[in-house]
């Protein structure tokens, strides 16, 4: 990966409210990006 596909990555996840590195293992930001569609999903359902 280039690094600026990298910075549009990151920039990306900061986006969705992520603090990342390129020291972020890939395994850790996808379990957080899941984290986070869960809790999205949650708060959007009807009650």
């Amino acid at each position: 990966m280039s690094e600026y596909e990298l910075m549009l990555v990151q920039a990306g996840v900061w986006r969705l409210g992520l603090a990342c590195d390129e020291q972020t293992p890939r395994e850790e930001l996808v379990a957080r990006l899941w984290a986070r569609k869960r809790s999205l999903s949650l708060a959007i359902q009807p009650a």
